[in-house]
């Protein structure tokens, strides 16, 4: 009877946690926009470099003040959707776009706040020219006729080393004076603006600038949920150094397979990085009275390949805590880090100054309820930083070989609403309990049913013995009266 419960009511909870139309998930699945929708918000904290001039000059290491946070929210809908085998596929374009939200930004602060940084076009044409593998290895081609040739195109389209952006536009896109002129007078799929994230303004734009998405809904098999199969339109990406490092598979970080265990390693495809990683236990919690599991990235993702020769596939030949996406990220030497250098070597922080990493402000987890696999809080936290180094004949005097330059850390955080956790206890909870209290009915009917059979035994048995005496009594009463006539 447990079990049979048990299979029953989660089994309606495994289909609603399905991505199918014909369920109310679907509806949470498709968009968060409404007021009774899932919230998503979107902050960033800005490292604003306090001394370049001194940095260029090479008698100070670059001292950052950390400014933040901004905040929007992130608003996402899937467009022009599309099933296939049977339900078990579906493909969706991602139209997204970001509101800001004066309310959750820090007190003073405005989208318009000037930002000092590293600039990124500058070393985007800086590395493709002085390091023609653009294999993102710490050891680089001093071509200084490269050099030299990029510093005359630099000092045309005024491309200095540091820049000075708006908040936003650090953040949503900037038109870049060397970009703009590619767009309009090479070729026009060159973008004219620089940014970290896409900020669309409707559908016929999601269509421009983005592909398409296919996952898995979990229909026949609910361990298949929101599995990749195309992301950005491809199923194979050309920036890693194996096939199988290139492959895009795994979930999306909001779905789960159900019936988790603590040693488990969950597996997502995360797309800021271009590629798959492991997450694993990191200890229990609690989210709105749901037991949870929480689940942080898995430390071996960040080692580098002394540490960890696997990781040789994502070349990771630097120091600890930073993943390299030089190669995915068009030859930029891009780094993406925990916030504020958290788990990096202890050189990456000491060639700078103002970074003071906190492993419970700074961390990525999710809180994963281990029956359904559901997210019901998550915390995604990333840093974006690039490498500087000296330059011939115009940044010579930077001290330092290398220095990871940080330009600003991501905070996307969601959480399920009061009523939905009310609705989920409500659902998977009493079948839970339904199923505990049928198994301790069952265990005391078991029981009872125990005793009435022995008891009923027992009577047999001395009812038996009675009858038997009695029995024995009567033939001796005969046997006495036959004697007593003789």
């Amino acid at each position: 009877i447990r079990d049979l419960v048990r299979s029953r009511g989660l089994g309606d909870v495994y289909k609603r946690q399905g991505i199918n139309a014909e369920y109310g998930g679907y509806e949470d699945w498709q968009t968060n926009v409404g007021d009774d929708a899932i919230p998503i918000w979107f902050k960033f904290w800005h490292l604003n470099l306090t001394n370049p001039d001194e940095v260029v000059a090479g008698i100070e290491k670059p001292s950052f003040e950390e400014i933040g946070p901004w905040c929007y929210k992130e608003l996402r809908s899937k467009i022009n959707i599309t099933w296939a085998d049977n339900g078990n596929q579906v493909t969706y374009w991602t139209y997204k776009y970001f509101l800001y939200d004066p309310s959750c930004t820090a007190e003073g602060l405005s989208e318009n706040d000037p930002i000092v940084t590293t600039n990124l076009v500058y070393m985007t044409f800086l590395n493709n020219l002085a390091n023609p593998d653009k294999d993102g290895i710490d050891t680089y081609y001093h071509l200084w006729l490269n050099e030299l040739l990029w510093n005359t195109i630099a000092y045309v389209f005024n491309e200095p080393l540091f820049v000075t952006v708006t908040a936003r536009d650090l953040i949503y896109g900037y038109e870049d004076p060397l970009f703009a002129f590619l767009h309009d007078n090479v070729d026009e799929s060159i973008p004219a603006d620089i940014y970290i994230q896409l900020n669309l303004t409707n559908e016929q734009e999601t269509y421009q600038k983005t592909k398409f998405t296919t996952q898995e809904t979990g229909k026949d098999d609910i361990k298949n949920i929101a599995n990749y199969l195309y992301w950005n339109g491809e199923t194979q990406l050309n920036c890693w150094k194996t096939p199988e490092a290139n492959a895009i598979y795994g979930g999306d970080g909001n779905y789960w397979p159900p019936k988790i265990k603590k040693q488990d390693t969950l597996i997502a495809f995360v797309d800021t990085a271009y590629r798959r990683a492991k997450f694993t236990y990191m200890g229990d919690s609690s989210y709105e009275s749901i037991d949870c599991l929480r689940y942080g990235l898995d430390p071996t993702e960040l080692l580098n390949v002394t540490n960890y020769p696997d990781n040789d596939q994502w070349y990771a030949y630097g120091y600890n805590g930073l993943i390299n996406i030089t190669r995915c990220a068009l030859g930029c030497p891009t780094y993406l880090s925990k916030a504020n250098f958290l788990d990096c070597d202890q050189a990456v922080l000491d060639a700078v100054e103002g970074l003071v990493p906190v492993r419970s402000a700074h961390d990525t987890y999710a809180d994963i309820e281990p029956r359904t696999g559901l997210t019901m809080n998550i915390y995604k936290r990333l840093q974006i930083n690039t490498k500087i180094r000296p330059v011939f004949m115009t940044y010579e005097n930077i001290t330092y070989p290398s220095i990871y330059m940080p330009i600003t850390w991501i905070e996307e955080s969601g959480y399920i609403t009061h009523d939905l956790a009310v609705e989920f206890r409500h659902t998977v909870y009493t079948v839970e309990d339904s199923a505990e209290v049928m198994g301790w009915l069952g265990a005391v009917l078991a029981v009872l049913f125990g005793v009435m059979a022995l008891g009923l035994s027992i009577a047999v048995l001395f009812a038996r013995r009675r009858l038997a005496k009695e029995s024995r009594e009567r033939e001796g009463l005969i046997e006495n009266v036959d004697t007593s006539h003789m």
